[in-house]
C-alpha cells in the first residue's frame, strides 16, 4: 500500500497512469482483477488509479473479468459493452474497413493539372495583397434598394 501511495500521490494523469500500470502489473491474473480494483481504490486518487488499472485488466482479460457488482453500477454500462461489441465484430469480419475497391491501387496518378482546369490568381499590389478598390466587384444592390423589400 505504501508504494502505491509513493507512486501515486496526488490526481495528476501521470499519477493514475503509474499507478494503475502499478496495480495491474501487481495482480496480472485474471481471477485477481476484483482484488486488484479493491486495492487500486486506496491510493489517494483511488477513483482515477482504479479506472486505469480496470481498463488495462479489462483489455487483458477480457469485459466478462470485471466484477458484475462494480460494472452494474455505470449508468450506460450496456451502451459502452454494445459499443465494444461492435467495434470488435467489425475488426474481426473486415479489419481493412467495409467498402474495399478493387484495383483502387491500378489507377495511375495524374500526371499534370485536369485539361480544361484554369486557376485565376487575381493580381495586385506587389507583396501579393489585393487592392480592394479596384480588385473586388461593385456591392451588389440590395433588395430592398429594387423595391422588392
Amino acid at each position: 500500500m505504501a508504494r502505491l501511495a509513493q507512486l501515486a500521490p496526488d490526481a495528476t494523469a501521470p499519477s493514475a497512469l503509474l499507478g494503475g500500470l502499478y496495480v495491474a502489473a501487481s495482480f496480472p491474473d485474471r481471477y485477481q482483477v476484483d482484488a486488484a480494483l479493491r486495492f487500486a481504490a486506496q491510493a489517494p486518487d483511488g477513483d482515477s488509479v482504479a479506472c486505469v488499472a480496470g481498463a488495462l485488466l479489462g483489455a487483458a482479460h477480457g469485459a466478462e473479468a470485471l466484477p458484475v457488482d462494480l460494472v452494474s453500477r455505470h449508468e450506460l454500462a450496456w451502451v459502452l459493452d454494445t459499443l465494444a461489441r461492435d467495434l470488435v465484430a467489425q475488426l474481426t469480419d473486415s479489419p481493412s474497413g467495409g467498402e474495399y475497391v478493387s484495383g483502387w491501387g491500378s489507377i495511375p496518378p495524374l500526371a499534370g493539372p485536369l485539361p480544361g482546369l484554369v486557376i485565376h490568381r487575381p493580381q495586385g499590389p506587389p507583396g501579393g495583397l489585393p487592392d480592394p478598390s479596384r480588385d473586388l466587384p461593385a456591392a451588389t444592390p440590395s433588395v430592398r434598394s429594387k423595391g422588392l423589400g
